[in-house]
């Protein structure tokens, strides 16, 4: 090999260390695989039916340029298969066996079947050998843990460390490597012969103290029995295997659904500016692809600013644009060749954004064209903000000659302090996209976001686009419980609170110092905490025979007056209460990666898990269909809130068929008055504006008597008429809601932290 080799170029570092911050997939064992690596020897403590499942890309990579695995391991055994086998003298191959056997049947998405018959394939076709290890004493067991990769020329790499050739073991334990390369010195060399050494007289059964067995003939014959038989079944297995991994790229239908192109056609019409005001999950943004797509085509230069409020947003704008142009003929693709991704996952980005900008702005010397004409830029709300040197809207002034096209997701969340630095008026186009493009309370930001996009220029509401099969039909079971004594008493004093810093803002006096206590979150969180729920949730569970599948549970992770310090948040609660009814589940909040909150929802659809907890997250843009039954146990008193998360449970799913969806609803309520009372003012219209989500909820669900029966005694309670209640009504019979009624505050309302 060569010193120009590509391969040489990779030049892994001596050590890794996961618990340090490496990533040992990502970092080493991908990037050594797929460059050219053509014989795998690996002495591993175990191997499991999925160990190849973090490389699988790159294992077909390695299988189609014909290479070989070389695996010297032992099974992975429990505790009592280790007390079996060390008293297993005469055969220990059958329970090799049976071991091999029993690890398939556990296999809830066909994962391990599938790799069974990948390793099938490999077998047959010469392209993996293995063997078995077993101290000959039978005591303890064996766990080398070394790997040579062979490449062309003789040149190698060894490793040797606390890896197993596990999933586990790579991607999730606390894991150490020391690696060497043949052209890394001649203490490097040492190594690698000594490790090379040492696999060769294991492999040849050449170590007294340890039991070499060839593939039991049992798991040999099955695996050969279900590998596939031709490279068209096998693509098909290795198809099943990355879609289970959430390696497989999407294959939309070609074309787009006719009220798409009337969404595009509309916006074209008024000038290419508007706003698509569509129910969530009715595909807003390839709808927005094919804007982007006249825009190209119908001018030579363009810059395509695409912002999003968060930063798994940003990504998965990325990623769908590629679904999208796989999807779609030719003249309906956008030039997606030239791109960059701006927010602080990305710390490189300004250098990036100003490569793009030396090729889109300058023609090369001695030609007369640029060498860039497109480029599209994916960049999160916050950055979009961002003013001053070096910053996003400097990048943004430094473009020259290019028409400026601004895509802003869930435009809903720009204020009117933040419109300042994000609604520029030289962006020649513009497109604004919400379920809600009204702000709540806001008429102000509500205006801002009209005046600067002129109009929403097309309209689908949840009730077309259920009734036009775009979205699950679902039933809708409302429920209610009461605040506590103690916590009544909390929401009274914070409410009172409240009333006074309201007077002060009325005459100017109100001066909060920074980190002051803040009653409109406490009382947010004591609604959203309410100690009832708990209980409620058990018996909606209970009702359900502890029985969840595909199912979101919204909670809160806050802490509440209505709670002594230090003791159990609501989210730590609810996971208990699951785990006591052995109802499987992971969580996902604000605070996670998101390649980890990725996983977990992945999970989710593959039935990994019955259930995923969520706090102040899964809102906005997130892309779960397989999800059929959400519990709602805290939320903001911002509508826009509860449209966005029954959103997320009525995507139709095409992969598990899912045509229905279950949402239940936790209200709170004050006491529900005696029959000659009717509750005070501020009780009533915070009980009036629960009932009013409730009955546009029930009035598009397939169960609307149901629901509004579940209601019924808070109605009578509360003298509140179900037929006629509207915003109309409850400000002529009640009064005008407010902001000082609400029970959400700033930080709930965006449900994300406003991170670059």
């Amino acid at each position: 090999m060569s010193n120009e080799s590509d391969f040489r170029q990779f030049n892994p570092k001596p050590t890794w260390n996961s618990r340090g911050g490496d990533d040992l997939v990502e970092g080493f064992y991908k990037p050594a695989l797929k460059n050219n690596c053509n014989l795998y020897q690996r002495m591993s403590g175990f191997f499991t039916s999925t160990s190849f499942s973090h490389v699988a890309q790159e294992i077909l990579d390695f299988i189609e340029r014909d290479g070989k695995i070389e695996l010297i391991t032992s099974p992975n055994l429990s505790t009592t298969d280790k007390e079996t086998i060390e008293q297993s003298v005469d055969d220990p191959e059958k329970l090799i066996s049976e071991i091999f056997f029993e690890d398939l049947k556990n296999d809830l998405d066909n994962l391990k079947i599938n790799f069974a018959k990948l390793l099938g394939y490999m077998l047959t076709h010469n392209k993996l050998e293995i063997k078995i290890a077993i101290n000959k004493d039978r005591k303890g067991m064996y766990h080398d843990k070394i790997g040579i990769m062979h490449f062309d020329d003789d040149e190698k790499i060894s490793f040797s460390g606390s890896a197993n050739e596990t999933s586990a073991a790579w991607k999730f334990n606390s894991e150490q490597l020391e690696v060497f390369t043949t052209w890394g010195g001649d203490r490097d060399n040492v190594s690698i012969r000594n490790h090379q050494r040492w696999f060769n007289r294991v492999w040849q059964s050449d170590v007294d103290e340890l039991e070499i067995f060839n593939l039991p003939v049992a798991v040999k014959d099955h695996l050969l029995e279900i590998s596939p038989k031709s490279d068209e079944e096998y693509m098909q297995v290795m198809e099943k295997i990355k879609e289970t991994l959430g390696l497989a790229s999407k294959k939309p239908k070609m074309g787009l659904y006719d009220y798409q192109k009337d969404a595009r056609d509309k916006w074209i019409e008024n000038g290419c500016n508007g706003l698509f005001a569509m129910a969530t999950g009715t595909g807003k943004t390839f709808a927005a692809f094919s804007c982007m797509n006249k825009i190209q085509n119908t001018h030579e230069r363009t810059a395509i600013i695409i912002a999003c409020p968060q930063k798994h947003l940003v990504e998965q704008w990325y990623e769908e644009l590629s679904d999208y142009n796989s999807g779609m003929p030719e003249e309906d693709k956008v030039d997606f060749s030239t791109s960059v991704l701006c927010n602080s996952d990305y710390p490189k980005w300004r250098d990036d954004f100003d490569k793009i900008l030396d090729q889109v702005n300058e023609k090369p010397l001695g030609y007369s064209e640029f060498s860039k004409n497109n480029f599209i830029v994916f960049v999160t709300h916050a950055t979009l903000g961002k003013v001053g040197h070096n910053s996003f809207n400097e990048k943004i002034d430094s473009i020259k000659g290019l028409k400026k096209f601004l895509i802003i997701d869930e435009v809903h969340n720009i204020t009117e302090e933040s419109s300042k630095t994000r609604f520029r008026e030289d962006y020649d186009f513009r497109l604004g996209l919400s379920a809600t493009p009204d702000r709540h309370l806001d008429t102000v930001g509500t205006d801002i976001i009209y005046n600067y996009f002129d109009k929403a220029v097309y309209d689908l509401s949840l009730k077309e686009a259920i009734n036009e099969g775009y979205l699950c039909k679902y039933h809708y079971y409302p429920t209610y419980v009461e605040l506590t004594v103690n916590e009544a008493e909390i929401y009274d004093d914070l409410t009172t609170s409240i009333a006074i810093i309201e007077q002060q803002k009325s005459r100017g006096a109100y001066h909060p110092e920074k980190g002051e206590f803040d009653p409109y979150l406490a009382r947010a969180q004591l609604i959203q905490a309410a100690a009832n729920k708990l209980d409620k949730l058990k018996e909606i569970l209970t009702d359900m025979s502890n029985s969840l599948e595909q199912t979101l549970v919204y909670c809160t992770s806050n802490p509440s007056l209505g709670f002594p310090k230090g003791a159990p948040t609501q989210l730590i609660e609810v996971q208990k209460i699951l785990s006591a009814r052995n109802i499987v589940s992971d969580s996902v909040t604000w605070r996670d990666k998101t390649k980890d909150r990725r996983k977990i929802l992945r999970d989710l659809a593959n039935d990994h898990f019955d259930c995923v907890t969520a706090v102040r997250c899964l809102d906005e843009g997130v892309d779960i269909p397989s999800v059929k039954l959400g519990i709602f146990m805290a939320s903001s008193g911002n509508p826009k809130q509860f449209i966005q998360r029954r959103g997320r449970v009525l995507r139709k799913s095409e992969k598990t068929g899912k045509t229905h969806a279950k949402i239940y609803d936790i209200l709170v309520t004050p006491h529900i008055p005696d029959e000659d009372n009717i509750g005070t003012v501020r009780e009533r219209k915070l009980i009036a504006n629960e009932l009013l989500r409730c009955k546009e909820f029930a009035s598009l669900s397939d169960n609307e008597d149901v629901a509004k029966e579940s209601i019924g005694e808070i109605l009578e309670g509360f003298k509140i008429p179900y037929e006629t209640l509207t915003r109309e009504w409850i400000t002529e019979n009640i009064g005008k809601w407010t902001k000082d009624d609400d029970d959400y505050s700033p930080e709930t309302e965006t449900d994300y932290s406003p991170i670059e």
